[in-house]
């Protein structure tokens, strides 16, 4: 599947603004995991099906009682964003998903774009969660 060029504008446009502030304000509520697991957020990210499984998986394993427990939140928090994600290429004001499709065609194009803001998305949290970590290591 294929952008218009004004959808590719539009997602720019809300890659630039509206994805990178919300990455911003969801680092601060939530603590972001180490590395290892930031890195593993951005292979997943070629593919919004594979990244919502992975940040279930993530969700759903056991971090109580281990240094780690803040992770569950942080994925728990990102899948119900990722869902959100979703519902708003369908609606305003986004409305990148045509009207009118088949079932499957709604499906496609939702996974499309979807998937390209999540990328965004994921590419601008991870950038901000290790500036953050650079940040706090430099002032120590």
């Amino acid at each position: 599947m294929q952008a218009t060029r004004e959808q590719i504008a539009q997602m720019r446009l809300l890659s630039d603004g509206e994805l990178y502030i919300e990455a911003q304000k969801f680092l601060q509520n939530y603590k972001p995991p180490e590395n290892k697991q930031l890195a593993g957020l951005l292979e997943f990210s070629r593919d919004i099906n594979d990244l919502q499984s992975f940040v279930k998986h993530q969700a759903g394993r056991k971090w109580v009682d281990s240094p780690k427990a803040h992770y569950e939140t942080f994925y728990n928090e990102l899948n119900k964003y990722l869902q959100k994600l979703r519902q708003q290429v369908k609606s305003p004001p986004h409305d990148l998903v045509m009207k009118g499709l088949t079932a499957k065609a709604e499906k496609d194009q939702v996974d499309f774009f979807a998937g390209w803001l999540a990328r965004e998305f994921v590419q601008h949290l991870v950038a901000e969660a290790q500036m953050q970590t650079s940040v706090a290591t430099n002032q120590r």
